[in-house]
């Protein structure tokens, strides 16, 4: 039955038909995700619940090959630029998308705005590409370092030489929020590692957690998160993994999420002078908080809604957020 639905949904993007929603047409679009990813299959599962519930037509899936740099044969193609809209999860499956050279409308999932930005870089002047971007944006991190720590005056935090890009937004938005920014970038060698936290960690109110594998990973984190604890300094991460750990919270998005804000911008197929919006930062988050760790470094914890409140205030006037 399963794959009786799907030849179906294949027909109906590959001719170009549509169906009927509240008296209006939503025209064919075209998933390209993989199945390695529990992130990526939860996102799909989400994806196809929502637009069920709509009552709209699934989209059709395609799952580009793991090893080949462009897995689309002729027949994919067709289907992909016949489609009105493409939506890409990951940056690998956007690179070929994007080498492909289509015309079609296409919005990037689970990408961050530095993927993004190096991968469309070069692409054609007539490509229509946006994203809904992985990352959350460096002004929520500090909307929530303000709420928890009233009396804040310096972040710091440490980047292996292939993050260092992020440098520059770091110190940009730090100080245009008043705060000190205290950044060290290290060579991927343990020493250097744990000698920056011994130098960064003094002085500071908050380390604020980027990905960066060669920086926070099975090896190092369990020196890192002691360190921490030792200099009372929280940790503010990007994962729900590492609050478990250690940190003291985490900002995230969930899959479910991203997929409901791209069912609002797919609900706008429905209108026929559909146009793509710019490129943003995930609409809706989440936080998860660490009370132990809290009462260790005696940080006082508001209820979760109360810090959402106050996270919501402007903390930028004017500025846009940069690429971290």
């Amino acid at each position: 039955m399963r794959k009786m639905a799907f030849s179906l949904c294949l027909a109906l993007v590959a001719m170009g038909t549509a169906a009927p929603i509240d008296g209006q047409i939503l025209h064919p679009w075209v998933l390209v995700t993989t199945k390695r990813l529990s992130a990526y299959r939860r996102f799909t599962h989400d994806l196809a619940t929502g637009l069920a519930h709509e009552g709209a037509v699934p989209a059709d899936i395609i799952y580009p090959a793991k090893k080949t740099p462009i897995a689309f044969g002729d027949e994919t193609k067709r289907v992909l630029e016949e489609a009105r809209l493409l939506v890409v999860v990951g940056p690998d499956n956007l690179a070929r998308v994007l080498h492909l050279h289509l015309r079609v409308p296409t919005l990037a999932i689970y990408v961050t705005h530095h993927a993004f930005q190096r991968l469309t870089e070069h692409a054609s002047p007539t490509a229509q590409v946006t994203a809904i971007y992985l990352n959350q944006p460096l002004t929520r991190f500090l909307s929530l370092a303000r709420v928890l720590i009233p009396r804040l005056h310096a972040i710091s935090t440490v980047l292996s030489k292939n993050q260092g890009w992020r440098k520059p937004g770091i110190q940009r938005v730090s100080s245009s929020l008043g705060y000190a920014a205290h950044i060290i970038i290290v060579p991927n060698r343990l020493h250097a590692i744990f000698s920056a936290f011994r130098f960064v960690l003094p002085g500071t109110d908050v380390l604020i957690e980027f990905p960066d594998a060669t920086i926070y990973n099975a090896v190092t984190l369990p020196t890192i998160l002691l360190r921490t604890i030792r200099y009372g300094v929280p940790i503010i991460s990007y994962a729900p993994a590492y609050v478990q750990a250690g940190a003291l919270a985490a900002v995230y998005s969930t899959p479910a999420e991203f997929a409901k804000q791209t069912l609002y911008i797919l609900a706008g197929l429905k209108n026929p002078h559909f146009f793509l919006p710019k490129p943003t930062y995930p609409a809706q988050f989440r936080l998860l908080l660490n009370p132990d760790v809290a009462d260790t470094l005696g940080i006082a914890l508001p209820q979760t809604s109360e810090i959402l409140k106050r996270m919501h205030k402007p903390v930028l006037a004017s500025r846009s957020n940069p690429r971290v």
